[in-house]
């Protein structure tokens, strides 16, 4: 395929630049995590310093996982008055706002988890992501990692947050006007749609596990995106088995390492794409999940095109994450550079 190319992104509609010729200009930044003036607030023995435990794993005994309302959250459960002069302009932001501590171990993220414990996080995710989609009023919950200072995180500690909010926001909904449309036109999900033409073509696909499939989309807002899906799964998150999870957690482990290896970074988000909440049984739903690699800066074309501007095309970086899992099984080292 060309080095310069316009593509289209079927999830949004969106069309993206991908242009090799940029990746001598990138700046390869790995990036660091937040540090701390005090004390971390998520670790064993600081439980004060953090909102009350909403829920927890193991039920009983020393945590292992825990939830909590956010300290500084975007959003309230409960309805505060906004200024006179504003109304109708402005609402409360009512809605709910969780920050989920991943692990005990201040140090520990994804790419070193045992996969029982990750499997255990994404149950979590799946269980507050149910009960925030049965509130009265949500239109949508968004689950998200923020991994490192360039992914906008503050705290170093492992954790990811859902928030739920009640009003329509564009990126979803963008996103799931697409969907409906697939489902009408090819009578398919358009997740089943994208797949079946990435599984058929293989060159952006980075690993096709049981129960998931890894790849770099044909049209990424960032270098070296990955997507991570279920491969029969659909409707919501948080109807997922547990069988779905356990081979979607292998998939992502792996796919966090090669993605965060072969880009050089270590700031991430990881992004849960999911359908509205009144949707998520609609046979239009769908759900997958972004790796985006964090380093790179928003500068003068994307902020007056609105449109990406990616340097690494996704055809080279799936073939390298192939190439560095195949080092892997023969126990070499990994590539040292690509871009």
């Amino acid at each position: 395929m060309p080095d310069h190319t316009y593509r289209h992104d079927p999830m949004t509609g969106v069309w993206v630049v991908v242009s090799a010729a940029r990746a001598a200009t990138v700046r390869r930044d790995p990036g660091s995590l937040p540090e701390l003036d005090g004390p971390c607030p998520f670790c064993p023995g600081a439980e004060s310093e953090t909102e009350a435990t909403i829920a927890a794993h193991p039920a009983r005994g020393p945590w292992q996982i825990r939830v909590v309302s956010n300290r500084y959250p975007a959003l309230r459960p409960e309805v505060r008055e906004v200024p006179r002069f504003t109304r109708g302009h402005a609402r409360a932001a009512v809605g709910y706002h969780e920050i989920l501590i991943e692990s005990r171990e201040h140090t520990a993220d994804i790419s070193s988890y045992a996969l029982d414990h990750l499997v255990d996080v994404l149950r979590m995710i799946r269980e507050r992501l149910a009960w925030l989609e049965s509130r009265p009023g949500v239109r949508h919950v968004v689950v998200f990692r923020n991994r490192g200072v360039r992914s906008g995180s503050s705290q170093p500690h492992p954790h990811a947050q859902l928030a739920a909010v009640t009003v329509d926001v564009p990126e979803p909904r963008r996103r799931w006007e697409k969907a409906v449309e697939a489902r009408r036109r090819d009578g398919a999900t358009l997740l089943d749609t994208v797949l079946t033409r990435e599984l058929a073509e293989h060159d952006r696909l980075v690993e096709v596990g049981d129960e998931a499939v890894s790849l770099c989309p044909f049209a990424p807002r960032y270098d070296h995106e990955v997507w991570v899906a279920p491969l029969r799964a659909r409707g919501s998150f948080s109807a997922a088995g547990d069988d779905t999870l356990r081979g979607f957690a292998a998939v992502l482990q792996r796919a966090v390492r090669a993605a965060l290896e072969v880009s050089g970074r270590c700031a991430y988000n990881l992004v849960w794409r999911l359908p509205p909440t009144s949707h998520r049984v609609d046979p239009a739903a769908f759900w997958y999940v972004e790796v985006i690699p964090r380093g790179g800066t928003t500068a003068g074309f994307e902020l007056t095109t609105g449109t990406s501007l990616v340097a690494a095309s996704p055809e080279r970086s799936a073939s390298a994450m192939r190439a560095l899992a195949g080092q892997r099984a023969r126990g070499t080292g990994a590539p040292s550079d690509i871009l």
